[in-house]
């Protein structure tokens, strides 16, 4: 949905710069190479502001610069043309998990296979998707690619917040920690599952 750009800000900080360009989506009578409308773009937009709301009105356990990276700013305009383009000024959180698995460098950087222990720790990462669960949403889109790495797996962080749901729609607690335990079983299957590929 998002076309992504490297960019440094003028104290010399790594960022990504988010670019979507609504027109590029199928208005609902027309069609796209896109797997969502118009529509859908901008509410899965307006649905990742919204989060990146919450997470910053989390002070006693911020998510933003360690579960996430921190989100400089997220505006909207609309052209003369009438087409809508949105930008996202993000840290740079570092490589997805799934470039890992590609690169046959990237693995040895990751595995360790003289002594066959893995430094990617499965458990550092779910524990990143139960502080996403305590503060009171689920990331609903679980894939290697939203799980991002930098220097030596020193920072490991969670991006792409866009089919996320909150608890607060009228859930009741048997229903949220069912769904809370469901997503960390899909990572914990993800990660097996990546893990057995290498």
């Amino acid at each position: 949905m998002w076309d992504a750009y490297a960019a440094v800000s003028p104290e010399g900080a790594s960022l990504v710069v988010k670019i979507c360009d609504l027109s590029k989506f199928a208005n609902e009578d027309t069609s796209s190479h896109y797997d969502m409308t118009r529509s859908e773009a901008r509410q899965s937009i307006a649905n990742e502001a919204r989060i990146i709301q919450l997470q910053d009105k989390l002070r006693d356990q911020p998510l933003q610069g360690d579960v996430t990276p921190v989100c400089y700013g997220l505006w909207g305009s609309v052209q003369g043309d009438r087409s809508e383009i949105w930008i996202c000024v993000v840290e740079d959180g570092g490589h997805a998990i799934e470039t890992i698995m590609v690169d046959d460098r990237r693995i040895k950087q990751v595995y360790s296979l003289a002594e066959g222990r893995r430094l990617i720790d499965r458990n550092r990462i779910i524990a990143l998707y139960k502080r996403i669960h305590a503060a009171g949403f689920v990331h609903n889109d679980v894939e290697l690619r939203h799980i991002i790495w930098k220097g030596d797996l020193q920072s490991i962080k969670i991006i792409d917040f866009d089919e996320s749901q909150t608890r607060d729609n009228g859930m009741n607690d048997d229903m949220w920690e069912s769904w809370c335990r469901d997503e960390i079983q899909q990572v914990a299957q993800l990660l097996e599952r990546a893990a057995s590929h290498v």
